[in-house]
Order: structure tokens, then C-alpha cells, then sequence
């Protein structure tokens, strides 16, 4: 259980959104996946496939890089 809260939590993360729907259009659009899947993944009834979890790492690791880059670091 603390994988899949740990995968919703990145989720919540990469896709901020004042609402759990807003979270899940933007999250379902970026990962071809319907809003509703979204949804499971971040109540914790279904596990994210891997490539789902690596493809919002991926993106997290890049936001870093640039918020790193502008706040005058590598």
C-alpha cells in the first residue's frame, strides 16, 4: 500500500490541481490513460504500471532540473 501512495502522491505532484478532477484531466491527458484510471491510482485501488510511474518520475526529475537551472544552480 505505501507504493501506491507514494505513485499518488508523485501524481498529486506532477499534475497539481485544486481539485482531484483538475489532477486527473491533466494527469489522463499527459498519460493516455482516461481521467477515471487516474482517479483509482490516486485513491490507491490500482496499482500504476511502470512505465506510468517512470514516465511522472521523468518528468518531476526534469521540473527539478529546470527550477534548479533558474534558481542558478548546474
Amino acid at each position: 500500500m505505501a507504493s501506491r501512495r507514494d505513485d499518488a502522491n508523485k501524481l498529486r505532484a506532477a499534475f497539481n490541481g485544486p481539485t482531484q478532477a483538475a489532477i486527473s484531466t491533466k494527469a489522463s491527458r499527459a498519460l493516455g490513460v482516461s481521467p477515471r484510471q487516474i482517479i483509482y491510482w490516486m485513491k490507491c485501488e490500482n496499482d500504476m504500471p511502470s512505465w506510468a510511474v517512470k514516465a511522472v518520475e521523468m518528468y518531476l526529475r526534469a521540473v527539478d532540473r529546470a527550477a534548479d537551472r533558474i534558481a542558478g544552480g548546474e
